[in-house]
C-alpha cells in the first residue's frame, strides 16, 4: 500500500491505471485504518502519511477523497494523530481539501481536522496551519445542503476545541483569556 501511495504522481497525470491504484490503495489504509488497533499499527509505516498527502495534491478528486478518508481514519487514533502532526505540510493539505468541490473530500477533510483536534497535543500544529481560521469559516459558510449540515457542526466542534486551550487561541489571536461559556 504505501509503495502505491508513493507511486502516485499527484501531478494531474492522465494515466487513469495509476490514479485507480492509488485511489484504491488510499480507500485500504482508510479501511485498515477505521479499525484502531490496525490504524495504531500502520499509521508509523514510514512513507504512508507522506504518500497520502502526496495524494491530497492529485488531480483527480476520487483519490483526494480516499487519502482524505484515510486520514480522517488515521486521526482516529493516537498513532495516527502522531503520524499526521509529523508530516511537514499536511494540515495544509487537508485545509486545502476542506475547500473541494467534491462534497466527500470535504467532508472527510473535516472529519480528519475534528478527529485531530480532540486531542490536545494536535491543537498546536492546527494552529499553527496558515490559513485555518478562513478555511474553516469559509467551509462552513460554503455548506449548503442538508449532508453540510455535518460539515458545519464539525467546524463549530473544531472552533470549539480550539478555542479551550489557552495557549491556541492566543496563538490563533482569539480574544479573551478563557474559554467561551456557552
Amino acid at each position: 500500500l504505501v509503495d502505491a501511495l508513493r507511486a502516485g504522481d499527484g501531478d494531474g497525470d492522465d494515466d487513469a491505471e495509476s490514479h485507480a491504484l492509488l485511489a484504491h490503495a488510499a480507500s485500504a489504509v482508510g479501511n485498515i485504518a477505521a479499525h484502531p488497533a490496525s490504524a495504531g499499527l500502520i499509521a508509523p509505516a514510514p512513507g504512508l502519511v507522506p504518500g497520502l498527502a502526496r495524494a491530497l495534491t492529485g488531480a483527480r478528486p476520487e483519490v483526494r477523497e480516499m487519502a482524505a478518508g484515510a486520514a480522517r481514519n488515521l486521526a482516529l487514533t493516537a498513532a495516527g494523530r502522531k503520524a499526521l502532526r509529523r508530516t511537514e505540510g499536511f494540515v495544509g493539505k487537508i485545509l486545502v481539501s476542506l475547500g473541494s468541490t467534491s462534497a466527500g473530500e470535504r467532508h472527510a477533510a473535516v472529519g480528519c481536522l475534528v478527529n485531530l483536534s480532540d486531542d490536545p497535543s494536535s491543537l498546536g500544529s492546527l494552529a499553527d496551519a496558515p490559513g485555518l481560521l478562513s478555511a474553516l469559516a469559509a467551509a462552513a459558510d460554503r455548506a449548503e445542503t442538508a449532508r453540510d449540515a455535518k460539515l458545519r457542526r464539525y467546524v463549530l466542534s473544531i472552533f470549539a476545541n480550539l478555542a479551550a486551550d489557552a495557549s491556541t487561541r492566543r496563538t490563533l489571536g482569539m480574544a479573551g483569556s478563557s474559554a467561551p461559556t456557552v
